[in-house]
């Protein structure tokens, strides 16, 4: 669970209650509701009514987790656990009462006024895009120092009593919207639901721009020439660019920035580019012209976005951001649509 608002939520209920109970799915097979990093927490507030923050898939075995940390807290017992669940009935295995396939490894402990100065400090890395990883195992909740690079998950098992999950926090998947006009607002708006981390890339001042002006959405706007892109835009596996300037012209000028000199193997998930095939035929032309290898222009999604028929900038935001999940989720085999 990426987003700051969580741990903060989450630090702020600790300190208020004394006591909250942390649910985290460790592991998840195919078919499972839920997957590693979905995590969720539960409190009793000051009426003693039952709180939920986040979701580890739903349905019948989130409403039993719930109760059985509930029960635990209102008992102040303190549980730390690691269960396996699965998604069928089977005489010699754990149901979680759900029948969609697969298992789902479900880690419950209690954190207590003692787990604040960790909780702070998760909050503090995410809020600051540090990588930290929240390490959880029999011993309790941890923060420990990472690497961007860091394996999102890692959780291993050996026994009840043996058994450590790591989440690397503080190194979201970043949008870099290049293009701040009706598309790049109707992205950053989609994204932000989404949780992405945003950055906005124009070339016009904020102030003279209503499509600008009225962005709220994104973490940050910059205003820089496209032509430097390659000192702006990081080279990483959590990287997504999107490319949606308001002429074409400045479409070639931000694909030569990205391919040219030292980052002709610009290492990042995601480039799309925004236009008809006509236009794109028009750009990549423009760019080989000017030096850009045509084996790393063939890499682009271009045009980016889902096929979903989009129309309206808000359905194109609503494709683009379909195949950014694609791509980060590792299904491409749905994104087969450009021919």
């Amino acid at each position: 669970m990426q987003t700051l608002a969580f741990w903060h939520n989450l630090t702020t209920a600790l300190a208020n209650t004394g006591r909250i109970a942390l649910v985290q799915t460790a592991a998840a097979e195919k078919g499972s509701p839920g997957n590693p990093g979905f995590t969720m927490a539960i409190w009793l507030d000051e009426q003693a009514l039952v709180k939920v923050l986040g979701t580890i898939g739903g349905g019948i075995m989130e409403k039993d987790i719930i109760a059985e940390a509930a029960h635990a807290l209102e008992a102040q017992v303190n549980v730390r656990l690691c269960r396996k669940l699965h998604h069928f009935k089977h005489p010699e295995k754990t149901p979680s009462g759900l029948i969609c396939a697969g298992s789902q490894t479900i880690l419950l402990q209690t954190l207590t006024h003692n787990d604040l100065p960790t909780l702070r400090t998760i909050a503090e890395a995410v809020e600051h895009s540090t990588p930290i990883l929240a390490h959880t195992s029999p011993i309790g909740l941890r923060a420990e120092t990472a690497r961007e690079d860091s394996p999102p998950f890692a959780f291993e098992y050996e026994s009840e009593n043996t058994w450590s999950f790591r989440e690397l926090l503080g190194a979201p998947h970043t949008a870099y919207i290049v293009g701040g006009g009706h598309v790049g607002l109707a992205l950053s708006r989609q994204l932000s639901w989404l949780n992405w981390r945003t950055i906005l890339i124009d070339d016009r001042d904020v102030s003279t721009t209503d499509t600008l002006r009225q962005n709220t959405f994104a973490d940050r706007i910059i205003t820089a020439s496209y032509d430097t892109l390659a000192e702006i835009i990081p080279e990483s596996e959590r990287t997504y660019i999107t490319i949606l300037t308001s002429a074409y012209r400045t479409d070639v000028q931000a694909l030569v920035s990205l391919a040219g000199g030292q980052k002709s193997a610009y290492k990042c998930a995601y480039i799309g580019l925004m236009g008809s095939r006509a236009k794109i035929a028009t750009i990549f032309r423009e760019a080989e012209a000017r030096g850009v290898s045509k084996d790393w222009l063939v890499s682009i999604h271009a045009p980016l976005g889902a096929n979903i028929n989009s129309d309206t900038p808000e359905e194109i935001a609503v494709s683009i951001a379909a195949e950014m999940i694609g791509v980060k989720n590792g299904e491409k085999k749905m994104l087969q649509h450009k021919a």
